[in-house]
C-alpha cells in the first residue's frame, strides 16, 4: 500500500487523473473521481529520481495544450 499523497485534476474530456506527489507519475485516469484512490491504493510509489526524467521527441509536453501556460524565457 502506497503511504504517498495524490491529487486530481480533471481533464477536459471530463475524465480525472490522479496524481502522486511523490513521483509526479500519472497513477490514473478514470471516468469519474471517486474511481481513482483504488488504483492509488495500489501504487508503489518509488519516489522521484531525476534520471528517469528523458523526453524522446515524441514525448515532449506540449505547450500548445489548452489551459497551459506561456514559458516566459521563451517569449
Amino acid at each position: 500500500m502506497s503511504h504517498a499523497a495524490f491529487v486530481h485534476t480533471q481533464n477536459p474530456s471530463g475524465s480525472f487523473d490522479s496524481i502522486c506527489t511523490e513521483c509526479f507519475v500519472t497513477v490514473a485516469t478514470r471516468p469519474t473521481e471517486a474511481q481513482l484512490p483504488r488504483a492509488e491504493s495500489k501504487h508503489e510509489c518509488k519516489g522521484f529520481d531525476l534520471g528517469r526524467m528523458h523526453w524522446t521527441e515524441h514525448e515532449q509536453p506540449n505547450r500548445e495544450r489548452p489551459g497551459s501556460q506561456p514559458d516566459p524565457q521563451e517569449a
